[in-house]
């Protein structure tokens, strides 16, 4: 294990998939688990499931705003929002916009790149884990409350 693997937060699904499986599997996983966990959230935090129809309409916005609301909320820090987005980009330029194919990503830059992911990852499931456990519970209703109003 290298100085960065050390520093960064453990996820051991996360690290087999990048050791075994490949680079591009693991963006698309780490990002994955970022969305469910925020999407969670979302639906936690209206008290809705997605039994109900009108799920959808929580659910619809881009993932930017719904990262936006956290923060109103105070859910999350600006670092921890920043952190986000940051692998975000990363991911959409390899997916979305540069269109670079992984295969030519320098190792450096992967190492970089999946420190972004772990510590996004983290962030997420941190999130989700306070939502669902009620830590800060009253908190976000409170706030749900005030941003409603």
């Amino acid at each position: 294990m290298n100085e960065t693997q050390s520093s960064r937060p453990k996820n051991i699904a996360l690290e087999e998939i990048l050791k075994n499986r490949g680079f591009s599997e693991f963006l698309i996983t780490a990002w994955g688990i970022i969305e469910l966990n925020l999407n969670n959230v979302i639906l936690r935090e209206f008290n809705m499931s997605t039994t109900n129809p009108e799920y959808i309409k929580l659910l619809k916005p881009d993932f930017s705003k719904k990262l936006s609301y956290q923060l109103e909320l105070g859910m999350i820090s600006k670092e921890e929002k920043e952190t986000i987005q940051a692998f975000k980009k990363k991911r959409n330029d390899f997916f979305h916009d540069q269109g670079v194919f992984i295969s030519h990503i320098e190792e450096g830059q992967k190492q970089e790149i999946a420190d972004k992911a772990f510590k996004a990852v983290d962030i997420a499931e941190k999130l989700c884990i306070r939502v669902f456990d009620g830590t800060n519970n009253q908190r976000w209703v409170d706030n749900a409350k005030k941003t409603k109003s």
